[in-house]
């Protein structure tokens, strides 16, 4: 029984490292499109992430129905099978931790574009008020297009 219980456990904490992996491994593509303005790319990779995390969460409950599972029953396992799941969750947890660092850090340059993006608008808008400014009113009215009628 205890070697069939590890193995259950084994088995869903590996899946669950592996979605963490390829997860972690996107986050450490996302500078890159940041960086290059490759939005389309970084929308793609985005999605993928989601599915990925939906993967993960699971309709069910599976992650919170997993974990109450395995605080219940993990001391019923042999040391070595305890141990084994350990390592695998510490691997999990190790990688959430850096997926985490690479998405504040991605937030972060996000929000530094976004920043820089606005004050350029701003600028052109300020310049574009500034030179209206110099306009008289009566070259507003004016059309500037030649009347070949007269």
């Amino acid at each position: 029984m205890s070697q069939q219980l590890a193995d259950h456990y084994l088995s869903a904490f590996r899946m669950r490292a592996a979605c963490c992996r390829a997860v972690q491994e996107l986050s450490e593509r996302q500078p890159a499109c940041i960086a290059a303005g490759n939005y389309e790319e970084l929308i793609e990779l985005l999605n993928h992430k989601q599915l990925l995390v939906d993967q993960l969460i699971g309709n069910d409950g599976t992650p919170q129905n997993l974990w109450q599972a395995w605080q219940t029953d993990r001391d019923q396992l042999a040391h070595e099978e305890r141990t084994a799941c350990e390592a695998v969750l510490d691997e999990t947890e190790s990688l959430l931790r850096q997926i985490l660092e690479q998405d504040a850090a991605s937030t972060h340059d996000m929000q530094s574009q976004r920043d820089t993006t606005q004050a350029a608008l701003s600028e052109i808008n300020h310049a574009g008020q500034a030179a209206r400014g110099y306009e008289s009113p009566y070259e507003m009215s004016v059309s500037r297009r030649l009347d070949l009628d007269l």
